[in-house]
């Protein structure tokens, strides 16, 4: 019928489910009645979860309709941790009892301390007043234990805690893996705030047929007989994947499902199918779609698909700020992303890419208002599994790594004040040449457009410099060349041979390593042997390919734990014998540091004291393998001790002509 296109989707897509939403929410009517009778039991409540469970979706569509319509009470959900958190938290009471009709605009000061203001408040509102406070881990993110925000909002909760009279129920929900964080409230609560917990768990089977069937039933459209159970057995398969060791240890393990995946393949579905007269949603389309990996990922790629190169480069750059390491996000404005301390580019060239990425349709960035200013945040965590695919495809591929190189080097450039030594040359050069032609001539920024004119129009000079030279002395350089072509030719050769061999050894140095286990040192040895082979136009990459297939058990060299394309940035460092910006130190140490430390009992707080001046290859090797064998955490250039000692050392220092 013609009105069909106009009916709204079922499924929320990434969208955290809300209030109104609450007669489309099902799955989840076990884990409503276990919560709410926590929050009952006692006046303090941890829901906790891996991300991408649905906290904020059983809070909000579940969890505070039954509390304020079925028992009537006054609820005040908080979740933005970002402002001051005390008086945020505050403003946000005041604000709820206001809108609930239990005050006026004119009643109820806002008190210093927390306590004394909800004991007011208990006079206006319901028995008990119910906070929840959501996300509550980015407390943690954004106000650190020496911001002079963190202790007093801890003491003063605390005390609110510890007030057994005080009619006041605080439910705190987080994410799992920054439950540790709540040390912070040790020795200020009497008791532990884990007592009345509850852990909420993936979508079961059956919960996830629930919320898969019934949204779209609503509406008088099916699924396909089988498709369902096709649906959730890849859906199941893509988290067992995840878990394989745990499965493995476990083979009777319950197959579950995670909402935010299985949100956005049931929403593709709808949206290919929503016009169909039929109602009903196909096997056919399923499987034209691409089934679940490819309908994940194909909705983040289709928002950057958007973009220009340029555009990708920036939104590339912007995501290592917006995603923690930790897969957690952060909120910047736009004018902190574009200032010098991270991209350096105007704030209006920012604008419209953020504004894109939070829109309607793309969802992959939040925009929240906040004291009058705009800042921005993944729309939600499951994103930072998703940019991380993106991030590593774009690396990888050949035509954005040759730009990414450009802008860096542009804005070097810029910074420092157009120095002429600063200017694409050699093969950088020419490869940006051969680039120019496969792309389109407005891709570049009018800054590097210019770097780029005047690093071929010093090369074109120096060309015709040499040329005039050549002319000059022709008649000399001829004899000379006859006179030792020979011997030169031979030299080269020489030359060219003894690399290819040092090539070698450090493969077969590699697979030692390997063989003794030594996986860490194993990789960085066959990785730069990859590099030197692909400067020298070497004649190993058949050995090597074996090499990383044994150390690696995979033909992808980007599986690695280290980054191929910034080992050779800071190789090259080290060779033009200058010292390493913060940067890329940063950049660095981020890199060089496996996924999982080795040592996760390590303190990750302890700062790593980088060293200013340049470092030498050999140096660079052993900080990088230490840095893996302990976690990455509390080590210095200074105190490593060097694992090359009497073999690496020598033939990696030889094998790129470091010393």
């Amino acid at each position: 019928m013609a009105h069909e296109h106009h009916i709204q989707s079922p499924y929320k897509g990434l969208a955290p489910y809300d209030i109104g939403d609450k007669d489309n929410f099902f799955g989840r009517e076990r884990e409503t009645e276990i919560l709410l009778g926590k929050m009952f039991a006692k006046n303090v409540t941890l829901l906790y979860a891996g991300t991408g469970v649905g906290k904020t979706s059983l809070l909000r569509a579940k969890i505070i309709p039954e509390l304020t319509e079925r028992h009537a009470l006054d609820v005040v959900y908080y979740a933005d941790w970002v402002s001051e958190p005390l008086e945020g938290l505050k403003t946000a009471i005041r604000k709820a009892l206001i809108a609930n009709g239990k005050i006026t605009e004119r009643e109820l000061k806002m008190s210093d301390d927390l306590a004394p203001f909800l004991d007011a408040c208990a006079a206006y509102s319901s028995e008990p007043l119910l906070l929840i406070l959501d996300q509550f881990e980015e407390l943690f993110q954004y106000h650190s234990r020496s911001s002079g925000r963190l202790l007093p909002f801890v003491e003063q909760m605390a005390r609110v805690i510890n007030a057994p009279r005080l009619p006041v129920s605080v439910t705190f929900a987080m994410r799992e893996d920054f439950l540790a964080e709540l040390d912070a409230f040790k020795g200020h609560v009497i008791g532990s705030l884990y007592d009345n917990r509850y852990r909420l768990e993936q979508l079961s089977i059956e919960q996830a047929r629930e919320a898969i069937e019934k949204p779209v039933a609503r509406l008088g459209f099916r699924y396909q007989e089988g498709l369902v159970d096709l649906l959730l057995r890849d859906l199941a398969a893509r988290e067992q994947a995840k878990q394989a060791d745990v499965i493995a240890a476990n083979r009777e393990a319950e197959q579950v499902v995670e909402p935010p995946y299985l949100q956005i393949v049931c929403n593709e579905l709808w949206r290919a199918e929503r016009e169909s007269p039929q109602r009903v949603i196909t096997l056919d389309r399923y499987a034209a779609l691409g089934g679940t990996q490819e309908m994940i990922l194909k909705h983040f790629k289709q928002v950057m698909s958007r973009f220009s190169l340029r555009e990708q480069s920036l939104a590339f750059e912007m995501f290592r700020y917006l995603v923690t390491e930790r897969g957690t996000k952060m909120a910047y404005r736009a004018d902190d992303l574009a200032s010098s301390q991270l991209l350096g580019v105007p704030a209006e060239e920012l604008q419209p890419i953020l504004a894109h990425l939070a829109s309607k349709e793309a969802r992959v960035l939040r925009a929240d208002q906040r004291l009058d200013q705009t800042w921005y945040e993944l729309y939600h965590d499951v994103f930072a599994r998703i940019i991380r695919v993106w991030s590593e495809e774009f690396q990888t591929d050949d035509n954005r790594r040759i730009y990414r190189h450009l802008t860096n080097a542009a804005r070097k450039w810029m910074n420092a004040g157009r120095d002429e030594s600063l200017l694409l040359r050699g093969a950088a050069l020419l490869e940006m040449k051969e680039w120019q032609k496969r792309n389109r001539a407005d891709t570049l920024a009018p800054e590097e457009e210019r770097f780029w004119r005047e690093s071929w129009t010093k090369h074109a000079n120096a060309l015709w410099l040499k040329r005039g030279i050549v002319a000059a002395i022709g008649l000399f350089a001829i004899i000379s060349t006859f006179a030792g072509f020979y011997a030169n030719t031979q030299r080269k050769e020489a030359v060219q041979q003894s690399r290819f061999a040092l090539i070698r050894t450090l493969v077969a140095y590699a697979l030692q390593d390997n063989i003794d286990e030594d996986r860490e040192r194993a990789a960085l040895l066959a990785k730069q042997a990859y590099l030197l082979n692909q400067q020298y136009h070497g004649n190993v990459q058949t050995q090597i390919d074996d090499a990383l297939r044994r150390i690696f058990h995979t033909d992808a060299i980007v599986k690695e734990p280290y980054s191929p394309v910034l080992v050779e940035q800071v190789c090259q460092k080290v060779k033009l014998k200058t010292a390493l910006t913060k940067t890329e130190w940063a950049q660095l140490i981020g890199n060089v540091v496996p996924l999982e430390p080795a040592c996760p009992e390590l303190n990750p707080t302890a700062p790593l004291q980088l060293r200013s001046e340049p470092m030498r290859a050999n140096s660079y090797m052993a900080l990088s393998l230490n840095m893996a064998d302990a976690g990455g955490y509390g080590k210095t250039a200074h105190d490593v001790p060097n694992q090359f000692e009497n073999r690496g050392e020598v033939i990696f220092d030889r094998a790129t002509g470091l010393t």
